[in-house]
């Protein structure tokens, strides 16, 4: 259901990177997926991954199956194992999620009579590829809708199994709602995945479908007729777009949908939407029985023997490093002592980000993050919380008590004998 990706580190040493010269970008592919380094200041570099998880999956060649809960654990794991890469603290950018459905005929057929999507709204129909013209996009400013034939650009043996892929395009991930989307891992989570089921299930009942022959306009008024005759002309709602208002191009598409609704005696649409609606059913079930959080899923399925050098950021608590790294100058919150890598690089103390990571992958600093709270929050929900726990440490370390004990250390560190100072000059 996962498919493209685009990921990224905002903030690594470079001096970890074994190849990487100082403001120099350079990158390189692993399998299909295109993994850049990138100079950002002096000191730090971005690491970006991007590409098909699920074209990764089946070894770079195609991404015409099926993609279940449980593959695409085990693309994730041997991706970011290879890459020596920990997906919790890979920022989440751009990402696409679909299905792909076996028809009984060409999606050809389905693709070509395609009209428009939400009739009344003023989006275009776009083609994924000028050279390839494969499919439809229609392209909102958060988020595209992408309809095409994925059996064209398949090889064998899946270049003739008319294979009609549904997918949607998030390029703004906050507007998924119901679901925080943070990091990589996260679109691990069930309840991610019953939110982009939800995205998913009206697409093809949205559209607008006019099969070529299926209405007979020989009793139709001179007006409806003609009606008819612009609205199966070829772009002709792309110019009424363009040519008139909104009202106007609002007025005629819902006609014209009205008119193709009420005489057609195509079923195609009902076909599709049917085995559409029967493929998120099939997923969905897989959710309910946990298969993304399948313990015993391989962590090292068929990636082995990969070797591309790469650094595994520190996670672990009061700064120490995973797998043992020996990274210098990672970045800590004074008051707690945890690392901090996860959150943006201006960061100063644990905020909510680092605390629902540490919440989410870390139970004795969960534990000890909630023991912060008196028992006035007991029952506050979770995200109240975690607010209250970012502004104790905050409020820790600007206390005027705090402030007072470091203010004296600073007095001793002043007066250490061990300190030489004109005073102390006889």
């Amino acid at each position: 259901m996962i498919d493209g990706i685009n990921t990224y580190i905002p903030c690594v040493l470079a001096c970890n990177y074994p190849g990487y010269k100082h403001g120099v970008r350079y990158g390189y592919k692993e399998r299909n997926m295109n993994v850049a380094i990138s100079p950002v200041d002096d000191e730090h570099v971005k690491v970006s991954v991007r590409g098909s998880l699920h074209k990764y999956f089946n070894a770079g060649k195609h991404n015409a199956n099926d993609f279940t809960p449980g593959m695409v654990r085990i693309a994730m794991r041997d991706l970011f194992g290879v890459l020596r890469l920990n997906p919790d603290v890979m920022r989440l950018g751009v990402f696409e999620f679909g299905v792909n459905i076996s028809l009984p005929f060409s999606p050809d057929r389905f693709i070509n009579a395609i009209v428009a999507y939400n009739p009344g709204e003023r989006v275009p129909i776009k083609t994924p590829d000028t050279k390839n013209k494969i499919g439809v996009v229609f392209e909102y400013g958060d988020y595209d809708v992408k309809i095409y034939n994925k059996s064209t650009e398949s090889g064998e043996p899946y270049h003739d199994m008319n294979i009609l892929r549904v997918e949607i395009k998030i390029k703004r991930r906050k507007i998924v709602k119901n679901v925080r989307l943070e990091s990589v891992s996260d679109l691990l989570e069930p309840v991610a995945w019953k939110e982009f089921i939800k995205w998913l299930r009206p697409v093809v009942d949205r559209l607008l479908i006019y099969e070529h022959g299926t209405v007979d306009d020989s009793s139709f008024s001179p007006l409806k007729k003609q009606l008819f005759r612009d609205g199966t002309t070829l772009n002709y709602w792309n110019l009424c777009r363009m040519d008139h208002s909104r009202q106007t191009y609002r007025n005629r598409i819902r006609s014209f949908e009205n008119l193709i609704v009420k005489h057609s005696t195509s079923s195609l649409k009902e076909r599709v939407n049917t085995l559409f609606q029967a493929k998120l059913d099939e997923i969905e079930a897989m959710l309910e029985n946990d298969v993304l959080n399948d313990k015993k899923t391989p962590p090292m399925a068929c990636l082995l023997g990969n070797s591309h050098p790469m650094v595994t950021l520190p996670t672990r608590i009061r700064g120490s490093l995973t797998d043992g790294e020996n990274v210098t100058n990672i970045k800590v919150c004074p008051v707690t002592g945890l690392d901090i890598s996860m959150q943006r690089k201006e960061s100063r103390f644990l905020g909510i980000t680092g605390i629902k990571f540490y919440m989410k992958h870390d139970p004795p600093v969960r534990d000890e993050l909630l023991g912060r709270l008196s028992s006035r929050w007991e029952k506050a929900p979770l995200e109240v919380k975690i607010k209250e726990i970012a502004h104790s440490i905050r409020n820790e370390y600007y206390n005027p008590r705090n402030n007072a004990k470091r203010a004296l250390t600073r007095l001793r560190g002043i007066n250490s004998p061990d300190r030489v100072t004109d005073e102390a000059i006889p």
